[in-house]
């Protein structure tokens, strides 16, 4: 279903979105943008664009997504986790 032009003011600090991510090369990742976007206008980018990022620009993981990122860690992974979870704990 088609989506209605939205004529929304710029808020001026950028678009948070979905991307699904379809290939990881050290710290890049390529993949499709993956939810309709209100900015367009100013960056340019729009749903099925893909794009090339670094991992340092994710702010979040889908919920459906976290126990395959989990499962998919080596041992060195998972120790690293868990060192990190108890630093923020610490943090607390």
């Amino acid at each position: 279903m088609p989506l209605p032009i939205q004529d929304v003011p710029s808020r001026g600090w950028g678009e948070d979105f979905w991307v699904r991510v379809e290939e990881n090369s050290g710290s890049l990742l390529r993949g499709i943008v993956d939810n309709p976007l209100v900015e367009t206008r100013l960056h340019g980018l729009k749903q099925g664009d893909e794009i090339i990022f670094n991992e340092d620009h994710i702010l979040a993981v889908h919920d459906i997504h976290r126990q395959e990122l989990v499962s998919g860690m080596d041992v060195d992974d998972l120790k690293e986790l868990a060192q990190w979870v108890g630093e923020l704990r610490r943090r607390d």
